[in-house]
């Protein structure tokens, strides 16, 4: 779909609609692949956020969308995932923010040719839950369209969020923050966690039709969909490098490849600048590499030390996880 055309659906769907696909096709059309070039990024973002999309047509009549909502669900390929970032506007203008990373394992040499199919129990409760949220007839608003149902949050669930929100809120420090170098996602985190919450209050009581669903949001839910927002961050962080795969992704690699061999418990700039001189010149070219690895809880700053005379190295403690089959860095 083309974004003119993607916004006459919304028009003629009243407001509602979805891109779902297996293909990362509709990003050639946002990035401009039938308007020279120009990326069309308007509709999609709006369409996001809920605000109010004008679109004015010199041949025909124009079209007004009130609170829209738009589903995108993609599963692409990794390489797609890394190209994003290379397409005019993308991140500047705030869609790659938008999105919701999986950035899963490939199992390539691993697959069962012959996996067990989904219980006939699962199938049935799943269409069962789809058919009923389908069903649920929303009120129509001042417009005559079918106007949003509002939910609100328990006192217990409203606190939790706030405690979520500050949780996040450090993470875009500039001089410590560990999502630093990808707040336009991170900080949009706290506010998608509550969709996710609206989302499982949904599946939840939607045999109910519209007046369980305007019953308030309680903890339970909203915690569970605390789970999952901390689960996307290290997908999201797997994402942004993919980004900016380069020369700095490449020596924390290296970084990485030496800690794995050398096994320390600690170490010091001045010993990664020293095991890795065939690779990196001057010591400060390590400086972002090693901001990359605290990011991902490779590494943590710890006291900085002094084994003699002169200026003493800043230090990190080395997570054992890295040589170790009791986890992953970034859990």
């Amino acid at each position: 779909v083309t974004p003119e055309k993607l916004a006459g659906l919304l028009h003629d769907n009243r407001g509602r609609g979805a891109i779902l696909s297996a293909e990362g096709g509709i990003f050639n059309n946002m990035a401009g692949l039938y308007s020279q070039g120009v990326p069309k990024l308007d509709t999609i973002l709006k369409a996001h956020a809920g605000d109010t999309i004008r679109v004015a047509r010199q041949t025909r009549e124009g079209e007004l969308i009130y609170r829209p909502a738009l589903t995108v669900g993609l599963a692409v390929q990794p390489s797609i995932v890394a190209d994003l970032a290379k397409r005019p506007g993308f991140r500047s203008l705030g869609l790659l923010g938008r999105f919701l990373y999986a950035c899963p394992t490939s199992n390539l040499g691993y697959r069962n040719p012959e996996p067990k199919p989904l219980l006939e129990t699962t199938q049935a409760t799943y269409q069962a839950r789809m058919l009923d949220l389908l069903r649920v007839e929303r009120p129509l608003d001042q417009y005559g369209i079918n106007d949003s149902i509002r939910v609100g949050l328990l006192e217990g669930a409203y606190q939790l969020y706030v405690g979520f929100a500050r949780e996040i809120e450090p993470t875009a420090r500039r001089d410590s923050g560990r999502l630093r170098h990808m707040t336009d996602w991170a900080m949009k985190l706290p506010g998608a966690m509550l969709r996710i919450a609206g989302l499982l209050h949904a599946g939840d009581r939607a045999g109910g039709g519209a007046a369980g669903l305007r019953a308030p949001n309680d903890a339970a839910t909203v915690s569970r969909a605390i789970g999952i927002a901390r689960y996307l961050i290290p997908h999201a962080l797997a994402a942004y490098d993919s980004f900016s795969g380069d020369a700095v992704t490449d020596l924390a690699q290296r970084v990485i490849e030496w800690l794995t061999q050398a096994q320390p418990r600690a170490v010091t700039r001045r010993e990664i600048h020293t095991a890795l001189r065939g690779h990196v010149k001057r010591a400060d070219a390590l400086t972002e590499p090693i901001e990359l690895l605290i990011a991902h809880n490779y590494l943590a700053r710890v006291e900085m030390t002094s084994r003699g005379p002169g200026r003493p190295s800043e230090a990190y403690a080395v997570n054992p996880c890295i040589w170790g089959d009791i986890g992953t860095p970034n859990q």
